[in-house]
């Protein structure tokens, strides 16, 4: 969503400038941008603790609180954001950044689960072995420590 505002930003289809807070949120919320997204996760979180822990009673004061927060601070992960990311360069970076996350995705996709499995499991053998290497297991192999 942080690329989709400042690519809009950067191309003149979104103003922010001189407008009130208000009108802004308005707009952001025409323009199908959702609240903030981490937010919108701890708060769903939140609830499902609280349902699982308290009575229905607190339940019910749990949401009213969450309804008395204002949408001003739903947005705040875009309107609060550095001047700096709304450059030509921050935009480039950002669309490179999600070009290289959608070809990382596309070869996880074409590989099965047991082959996940095998490239973690050789990683963490790796990691084991350079921790035996390093510090107090030198000398030891893997197989002579005892997990406690």
């Amino acid at each position: 969503m942080n690329f989709r505002f400042i690519q809009e930003k950067c191309n003149g289809y979104l103003r922010i400038e001189n407008r009130e807070q208000k009108e802004m949120i308005e707009e952001l919320i025409r323009r199908g941008y959702p609240s903030d997204p981490v937010n919108t996760w701890k708060m769903k979180m939140d609830r499902e603790a609280a349902l699982e822990e308290t009575v229905a009673a607190a339940h019910t004061e749990d949401k009213d609180a969450t309804a008395t927060n204002g949408p001003e601070t739903d947005y705040d992960y875009l309107l609060d954001m550095a001047l700096w990311s709304l450059t030509r360069e921050k935009q480039n970076q950002l669309l490179k950044k999600r070009n290289e996350k959608k070809a990382e995705l596309e070869v996880l996709k074409k590989r099965v689960p047991s082959d996940l499995w095998i490239v973690d499991l050789n990683a963490l053998s790796e990691k084991v072995l350079e921790s035996f290497q390093v510090g107090a297991g030198v000398g030891q192999s893997p197989d002579s420590c005892e997990l406690e």
